[in-house]
């Protein structure tokens, strides 16, 4: 197959039958071009802008529920929250920075405060609270990959960290108004940098202050050793991760007050409308909405709807397939620590 990047799709394709056919992609970035599909049409962008795809779309005939895609009104379920991340660059070995492969999880929490009401405060107020209040989670991405220095032992000396804290998109600005217009030809695409005015520039350059100045205290041996800091806030997650709602987790995943109606985990109705498998032949859904959050339930998700498609026989094709595969690498993580120490041998 092919890869096609920097090509936005501008709508899913049916047929008079109402079943998807193909993608189009964006008239003003790729001329419109229409992809057909051998087989069937997945998507992972998302329920509901995989709504919006399909409501681009030329209107079928035959108007049967069987045959819709359930309206944006019938999912009661919110987007998630947005995040403000800091990227960071760090000079130094793990062991001379004494960094350990363990996240940390600061909360405002203590002294009389519970954690809902130091979450609460910091909503209300995130620029405000001491830095030391404001919930967020630390982690070391380069110290959980062993591997990073296998081919490029000079790597080790430098260390990544990112930090993430709940944000709200209103913070920072809104969405573009072409989006709202023209859609997806109305975006800044994802390869260009959007432009910020300097009053935006500015509040960012506040929340780097406030989220060095806590990285700092909880690790005060890194002063001096940051090389890089850069700070997402949930005006560059929509950029690149267009939900209209600056949250990179997709759907809400908390729980209903009242009981279970409305909650995508235990109302059959919301579990159905966010099957796999949709109300519209030959287009599936998959990515974090059809499960839960998180990088490897995402990738889970890509999996299991492969597997669905696949049906029986060629499922248990591919497991066969990957049973061989597994089989045949055992002892590569050995050979690869006997190639380490050679080389420091040479």
């Amino acid at each position: 197959g092919s890869v096609f990047v920097r090509a936005p799709v501008a709508e899913i394709m049916r047929d008079g039958s109402g079943k998807a056919t193909g993608v189009k992609m964006s008239e003003k970035h790729c001329g419109g071009v229409v992809l057909e599909a051998k087989h069937c049409v997945i998507s992972a962008c998302g329920y509901r802008n995989t709504y919006r795809l399909v409501n681009n779309a030329t209107k079928s005939s035959d108007s049967s529920p069987g045959k819709s895609f359930p309206g944006l009104d019938e999912l009661e379920i919110p987007q998630g929250e947005a995040f403000v991340m800091a990227n960071i660059g760090i000079r130094g070995t793990v062991s001379d920075l004494k960094l350990e492969c363990a996240n940390l999880w600061p909360q405002p929490a203590g002294d009389g405060l519970s954690i809902f009401d130091g979450v609460r405060a910091y909503l209300d107020d995130p620029l405000g609270v001491p830095v030391e209040d404001i919930p967020m989670m630390i982690t070391f991405p380069t110290i959980k990959d062993r591997n990073h220095t296998l081919n490029n032992p000079q790597l080790a000396e430098y260390q990544t960290c990112q930090i993430l804290s709940l944000a709200k998109m209103e913070w920072f600005g809104t969405v573009e108004k072409a989006v709202e217009q023209e859609g997806v030809d109305g975006r800044t695409p994802a390869w260009k940098h959007p432009e910020r005015d300097v009053k935006y520039k500015e509040l960012k350059q506040k929340w780097v202050d406030r989220f060095q100045e806590a990285f700092l205290k909880y690790y005060p041996q890194l002063e001096g050793k940051i090389e890089m800091f850069d700070m997402a806030t949930p005006l560059s997650i929509e950029h690149y991760l267009p939900t209209g709602s600056g949250s990179p987790i997709g759907l809400d995943v908390n729980g209903i007050e009242n009981g279970t109606e409305g909650c995508r985990f235990t109302d059959m109705k919301i579990m159905k409308k966010l099957d796999m498998k949709t109300s519209i032949p030959n287009l599936w859904i998959t990515g974090q909405d059809t499960i839960l959050c998180g990088v490897p339930i995402a990738q889970a998700a890509g999996l299991i709807t492969a597997l669905r498609v696949a049906g029986p026989f060629g499922a248990a094709k591919f497991v066969a397939r990957s049973v061989w595969l597994l089989l045949s690498t055992l002892g590569e993580d050995q050979r690869n620590e006997k190639q380490v120490l050679k080389k420091k041998a040479d």
